[in-house]
């Protein structure tokens, strides 16, 4: 079954429901302050809420958003249909339980597209080699050869991203993945083939947004719709919150964005 961008709001409904430490309430540091206020500050620099924006803007705009979004991180215009994958990966791709969780996934004829965000946390080796993982299961099970790339998106810029704060180049971290991958992956540990992901790295293209380019992409994209008509209205609305959202977050600060 297709998903639609009500199953975008459940899905954030079951997580919490699964993961209420997420909204747990933080102290007051005095009796007079707004406990509402202080949740939705708190919220704001959590990564998670995020995520379901992100979810959301997506589900209903993949097909343009992803485009415009490949060409500013690789350097490439890879057009194709594209749509927001769920993320039962484990069903689909007969992949190992607890194995990979990628953020976002874009399907298209001839592409597969996966996204890494981050707000504060870091990302390591271990991870990209994850990705490989997943990229390399997908490849040899899909129905045909596809391009693949691994878009990180975060604040700052791409050696701030890692935690080891060196900054090398995307060839380097991904031989560095294959050298570190581990031997086996999830929770039934299945053997990870080293040769399979030493092929996908010479295969993927890695590249890396800012939250400030993501929201010069917005508003690139709010220049060229049409404000009097019910449609861009509605995407007019989509894209400003997402922005605003960003604003308040201050993850686009000296992006250029107002």
């Amino acid at each position: 079954m297709n998903r639609n961008w009500t199953d975008v709001y459940y899905d954030a409904c079951t997580f919490y429901s699964w993961e209420p430490q997420h909204l747990r309430k933080p102290p007051r540091k005095s009796p007079s302050e707004d406990r509402e206020a202080l949740l939705r500050k708190t919220l704001k620099r959590k990564e998670v809420p995020l995520n379901h924006v992100l979810d959301f803007l997506f589900m209903l705009g993949a097909e343009r958003l992803v485009i415009e979004i490949v060409a500013e991180a690789i350097g490439e215009k890879w057009s194709d249909t594209f749509y927001l994958a769920g993320r039962n990966h484990e069903e689909r791709y007969s992949l190992p339980v607890n194995s990979v969780q990628t953020d976002f996934t874009f399907e298209g004829n001839e592409h597969l597209i996966s996204m890494e965000m981050k707000v504060g946390a870091k990302t390591d080796s271990i991870q990209l080699a994850k990705y490989l993982y997943f990229h390399a299961i997908a490849e040899r099970l899909g129905e045909r050869p596809r391009r693949h790339a691994l878009i990180y998106l975060g604040p700052g810029s791409w050696s701030t991203l890692w935690r080891d704060k060196r900054d090398l180049s995307y060839e380097a971290r991904l031989e560095e993945a294959v050298q570190n991958a581990p031997e086996k992956i999830g929770r039934d540990q299945q053997r990870v083939d080293v040769a399979e992901l030493k092929k996908m790295a010479a295969q993927i293209k890695l590249g890396y947004l800012s939250y400030g380019q993501l929201a010069e992409i917005l508003k690139s994209v709010a220049e060229d719709v049409d404000r009097q008509s019910w449609e861009g209205g509605v995407a007019i609305r989509l894209l400003d919150g997402v922005i605003g959202d960003l604003q308040e977050r201050e993850l686009i600060y000296g992006s250029g964005v107002k």
